[in-house]
């Protein structure tokens, strides 16, 4: 096999190596989508390539890192927020214990989240993709990379396809998003200065009962809001990774079948 022809199949073997963990992330049901988008711009029925190898390539770099986008996202947004909360117990244990440290923790963290680094590694290849996502854009949407019309097309119509199943995402999501922006009056951030004047008023002791009580009720106003925000990009992200997911391996597919025919040196 040539240096040129393990570039124009590297990503066939990359695809394996990343696992789709918890998420729902499904690429059937686009399946038929991504084999009409082909056979409309791409490779038509008759078996002739209607685009370059190197717009080819290009197709499929765009679908790889666009689907590497979303669940870089997805994985990335996850550690955080467990992170996020594990460091929020631990000062809670901090915070409540202070005037006592005989008194029970309010919670108890795992010895492996307190050495967890995994945050920080995907926190890093998250911006690491977004900058390979942006320069692909640049390069192939808004640049001149692409050496045919029909290559063109299937850009804007991908991109378009995949906008409408973000839209998708946000009608599914109407239901969730009520369910999680529901917080009791009591939880509200002005209620502060109901207890301000208990500082003035009130003993030390009882000013720290009072701080502890608001910073936990802001703390639970503070992750619902994160939450809600993670669970609709996590609906987004999944419907994105599964779109891309599929017109990636239907690529691939292609590529794959290029390879074992006769080389091709022209396109319709």
């Amino acid at each position: 096999m040539t240096k040129k022809t393990n570039i124009f199949f590297i990503s066939i073997f990359i695809i394996y190596f990343l696992p789709l963990q918890s998420f729902n992330i499904t690429e059937e049901i686009y399946k038929k989508s991504a084999k009409k988008w082909i056979q409309n711009y791409i490779y038509n029925e008759t078996n002739k390539l209607m685009v370059t190898k190197q717009d080819l390539q290009a197709l499929e770099n765009l679908c790889f890192i666009s689907y590497q986008r979303s669940f870089i996202t997805l994985k990335a947004q996850k550690a955080a927020l467990e992170s996020l909360t594990s460091v929020w117990q631990g000062w809670q244990n901090i915070a409540q214990n202070r005037l006592d440290p005989a008194k029970k923790i309010p919670h108890l963290i795992d010895q492996e989240k307190k050495t967890q680094t995994l945050f920080w590694k995907l926190h890093d290849e998250y911006a690491l993709i977004g900058t390979e996502y942006t320069k692909t854009i640049e390069k192939i949407v808004d640049g001149d990379h692409l050496k045919t019309l029909k290559a063109a097309k299937a850009v804007d119509q991908l991109r378009a396809q995949a906008r409408a199943v973000v839209a998708q995402s946000l009608i599914n999501i109407q239901s969730l998003l009520g369910k999680l922006f529901y917080t009791p009056k009591k939880h509200l951030l002005g209620d502060l200065l109901n207890y301000i004047p208990h500082y003035a008023m009130n003993s030390f002791i009882q000013a720290n009962n009072i701080n502890n009580k608001f910073s936990e009720e802001s703390w639970n106003v503070l992750k619902a809001i994160q939450t809600v925000g993670a669970q609709t990009w996590e609906k987004i992200e999944e419907g994105r990774a599964s779109y891309y997911l599929a017109h990636h391996q239907e690529l691939l597919q292609l590529m794959q079948k290029l390879q074992t025919e006769k080389p091709i040196d022209q396109y319709i």
